[in-house]
């Protein structure tokens, strides 16, 4: 029973933390930190298969970059309505002394 519960939250952990690396990807990428062209400077190409492969990083660069963004909106705004809600509750428990 015991053994079960230990291999249930090392399992819950795992999954939080392969969510917390993905979130820190996000973030990562969102801010451009990490972004395409310093991922570009990395690789040594010659210049004919650096001006192929420079499209492409600048359409990862942009896909991440959107992804930062949507998760930088859903976290401010699931935080603007755990506000909101919060505000709704103390409110009506005010009005109901």
């Amino acid at each position: 029973m015991v053994l079960r519960g230990r291999l249930r939250g090392a399992f819950l952990m795992r999954r939080r933390g392969w969510l917390l690396r993905m979130c820190l990807l996000g973030l990562l990428f969102g801010s451009g930190l990490l972004s395409g062209r310093n991922l570009h400077r990395g690789f040594r190409f010659n210049i004919r298969s650096r001006a192929l492969l420079g499209n492409w990083f600048r359409i990862i660069n942009r896909f991440f970059r959107l992804c930062g963004l949507l998760f930088w909106f859903f976290i401010v705004s699931f935080f603007l309505v755990l506000l909101s809600i919060s505000i709704i509750l103390v409110f009506g428990f005010a009005s109901l002394l």
